[in-house]
C-alpha cells in the first residue's frame, strides 16, 4: 500500500503480488492442515477465536486474488478497487502475532472483552450529554432570537452558532469539553458573556459533574472489568496448561495418572518446571499426588488433577495443603476407630 501510494500506482507490482500469493498458499495450507487434524473441533477448541480469525483472513485474501484475476485487463475495475480497500483488513494479521506474547495477548483480550461495557458507557454518557445539550441549545436559541433584532451582535452570534448553533453541534461541543477536545474556557466564555452568568454556571457544574463523576465512574468500571476478565483469562490458561500436563503424564492413555507414571515422568524438564511453578519441589511431588487423589483409589483422574492444581495456583501453599490433607487423614482414622469401637460394643 505504501509503495503504491508513493509511486501513484494503479496496479500492484508483480513482485508484491507474487509475495502475496506465496503467503496465501502458506497460510491456506496451515488452515487446511488444522481443519484436517481437528475437524469440527477447530471451531470450538481452546483458541477457536484465533482459528476463525485466520480462516477469515485467508478467505478474504483468496476472494481478493480471484477478483484481481477476474479484473485483469481493466475489467470490473470498480470491484477491484473495493477489494483493494478491503486489503487493509489483512493488516489485522499483526494481532495474530500477539498470541505468542502472553502479556500483550492478555491486554488485547481484555480490550476486546471490554467492548460490551464500552457500548453501555457510550449509551449512558450519550444520554446524559443529550439531555444537557437540549438545555444549552434552548438557552442559546433564545439569545440568538434576541440578537437577530439587534445591530452589532454578529460576532457574538457567530461564536454561539459555531459552538451551540444546532442540537448536534451542542452535543459535539459538550462531548469535546468532557474528553479534552475543546478547552473549557472556549465553551464557557460565549455562554457566560452572551447568554448569561447563570447559564455559564450551569455549564461549569455540568462539566465538573461530567469529569469528576461520570468519567471517573466510567474509568472505574473499565478497570474493574479488565481486572476481572484478566483473572478469568489467567485461570483459563492455567487450567489449560494443567490439562496438557495431565495428558503428558497419562502415559497409557487411561485418563488417569498412577504413581508409577508420575515417577517415570518426574525427571523430565517440563514436568519439573510445572511442579516448581506450583510451589512443589520434586521430592514433594509424591505427596502432592496423594493430596490430588481425593478418593484414595491410587489414581488421579483429570478432575482431581485440575482441582488440585487450581488450589495451588490460586495462592494456597503446598505446606498448607499438606496440613489440611494430614488433618483429613487423621480425622478419617479417628472416625474409623470410633466406628470400630462402636461395633465391638
Amino acid at each position: 500500500t505504501d509503495h503504491m501510494v508513493r509511486h501513484k500506482l494503479e496496479e500492484v507490482p508483480a513482485s508484491f503480488r507474487l509475495a502475496d500469493i506465496i503467503f496465501l498458499v502458506l497460510f491456506a495450507s496451515q488452515i487446511a492442515l488444522s481443519l484436517f487434524a481437528f475437524r469440527l473441533k477447530f471451531f470450538y477448541m481452546w483458541g477457536w477465536g484465533w482459528n476463525v480469525f485466520d480462516l477469515l483472513l485467508v478467505l478474504m485474501q483468496s476472494v481478493e486474488e480471484v477478483a484481481t484475476a477476474a479484473s485483469y485487463n481493466g475489467q470490473n475495475s470498480a470491484i477491484l478497487r473495493a477489494f483493494r480497500v478491503i486489503r487493509t483488513a489483512r493488516s489485522l494479521r499483526i494481532i495474530r502475532l500477539l498470541q505468542q506474547l502472553s502479556a500483550l495477548r492478555l491486554l488485547v483480550i481484555c480490550i476486546v472483552e471490554s467492548f460490551r461495557s464500552f457500548v453501555y458507557v457510550v449509551l449512558l454518557v450519550g444520554t446524559l450529554t443529550y439531555i444537557a445539550s437540549i438545555f444549552f441549545t434552548s438557552a442559546v436559541r433564545a439569545t440568538l432570537v434576541d440578537f437577530a433584532s439587534m445591530e452589532g451582535k454578529a460576532e457574538a452570534s457567530g461564536d454561539l452558532v459555531e459552538l451551540y448553533g444546532t442540537l448536534f453541534r451542542t452535543f459535539l461541543s459538550l462531548v469535546q469539553g468532557l474528553t479534552g477536545g475543546l478547552d473549557w474556557n472556549d465553551l464557557f466564555e460565549p455562554l457566560n458573556s452572551h447568554v448569561g452568568p447563570l447559564t455559564g454556571l450551569v455549564f461549569v457544574l455540568w462539566t465538573l459533574f461530567g469529569i469528576l463523576a461520570i468519567m471517573n465512574v466510567v474509568t472505574g468500571i473499565f478497570i474493574e472489568h479488565a481486572i476481572a476478565q484478566g483473572d478469568t483469562i489467567k485461570s483459563a490458561h492455567r487450567l489449560e496448561r494443567a490439562r496438557k500436563m495431565f495428558e503428558h503424564l497419562d502415559l497409557d492413555g487411561s485418563n488417569s495418572i498412577t504413581l508409577e507414571e508420575l515417577k517415570e515422568c518426574l525427571s523430565t524438564p517440563s514436568v519439573h518446571k510445572f511442579f516448581s511453578e506450583l510451589g512443589v519441589q520434586p521430592k514433594q511431588a509424591y505427596q502432592a499426588f496423594e493430596c490430588f487423589d481425593a478418593d484414595g483409589s491410587g489414581q488421579v483422574d483429570l478432575s482431581e488433577f485440575l482441582h488440585g492444581c487450581n488450589r495451588l495456583q490460586s495462592g494456597a501453599q503446598f505446606g498448607d495443603l499438606m496440613g489440611v490433607y494430614n488433618q483429613l487423614q487423621s480425622s478419617a482414622v479417628q472416625q474409623k476407630n470410633i466406628l470400630k469401637a462402636i461395633e465391638e460394643i
